[in-house]
């Protein structure tokens, strides 16, 4: 009886076709673990909050229960940074007489608050306010400051009891995305400049807070592609209104001589190199190992040879 029976195929892998397709998927594979590696970083997702409008640094983790920080009616133009009052026309403003009740950091005019309105831009009556604290913190060490804090504030407790921590020491823990080196207006307080610094707080991760500091650690980054981790110990000012991408929002605003900055150790930076490379080495060998090994097996293993083709035997027919 003749064998109809497909015969079976064995494939020639040492083809330009089949080498192709080989690697097609060596380099499919490739591709990815590499785009694992990628996926695992928070900063390559950072396009999700640009497409929805929000105006913060890095996406982060939604926070319940916080303060709806949006605001209306549009304030007006803004003043502080600028021009303030001539130092003649709040000469008498200056006779405020400096806290004895213990309440705040020694040398605080608490008296300057009065004039120191939430959801707002910075104002002209402010003027002394936001230079006395400035002046303070020029003139005081770090440590000290650090050693007078009343503690960790977070950004609900500024937001909601901004009344009751204006003008208190706080210590702030986060991360640092953007910073901006800024003239100082004329002022009689010797003040020549600061940084505004936005602070992603550890406590609220969705919604930015703005430092200023007079001073920033030598070597730290400046721009818009910030990311350090930061402890920040200054004087709490306001609730300040400013235009996001969305619509007019407000935030607290800490006044600060510096930022304690955690840098991270130069072996952990030196790891995420070695990583990389050794994800690398590892897709070019293991394509480098596939190719060898099909190579091998297609010299190694024979067709099985074809049975000589018979004519239909048709003599059973015939009887």
């Amino acid at each position: 009886m003749t064998d109809f029976r497909q015969e079976h195929r064995v494939r020639n892998y040492l083809s330009r076709g089949e080498q192709r397709r080989i690697l097609g998927l060596v380099l499919a594979l490739g591709l990815v673990v590499l785009l694992m590696y990628e996926a695992r970083k928070p900063e390559n997702w950072r396009w999700f909050a640009r497409l929805a409008g929000e105006d913060q640094p890095v996406p982060g983790d939604a926070v319940e229960n916080l303060p709806d920080n949006r605001l209306e009616p549009p304030p007006a133009k803004e003043e502080i940074p600028g021009t303030f009052r001539s130092p003649a026309e709040h000469e008498a403003d200056k006779e405020a007489e400096a806290d004895t009740t213990g309440r705040y950091f020694p040398g605080v005019k608490p008296k300057y608050f009065d004039a120191v309105r939430d959801d707002t831009i910075f104002r002209r009556d402010e003027c002394d306010a936001w230079f006395h604290l400035l002046q303070i913190l020029d003139k005081t060490d770090k440590e000290t400051l650090q050693a007078k804090s009343i503690g960790r504030a977070t950004f609900a407790q500024l937001f909601s009891q901004s009344n009751d921590y204006r003008g208190k020491l706080v210590t702030l823990r986060g991360k640092i995305r953007r910073t901006q080196w800024m003239p100082a207006p004329g002022n009689d307080y010797g003040i020549e400049h600061y940084y505004r610094a936005w602070l992603q707080p550890e406590d609220n991760p969705t919604t930015p807070m703005v430092v200023y500091c007079l001073y920033l650690p030598e070597g730290f980054p400046a721009g818009t592609d910030v990311a350090e981790e930061v402890t920040v110990t200054g004087f709490f000012y306001k609730r300040w209104a400013y235009q996001a991408k969305d619509t007019l929002r407000t935030t607290p605003v800490v006044l600060a001589r510096t930022v304690d900055w955690r840098r991270a150790p130069p072996a952990a930076k030196k790891v995420e190199v070695n990583v990389r490379f050794v994800l690398t080495i590892i897709g070019v060998a293991l394509a480098v190992s596939v190719v060898a090994i099909l190579r091998v097996l297609a010299r190694t293993r024979s067709p099985r040879p074809r049975e000589p083709h018979k004519p239909p035997d048709f003599s059973v027919l015939q009887e």
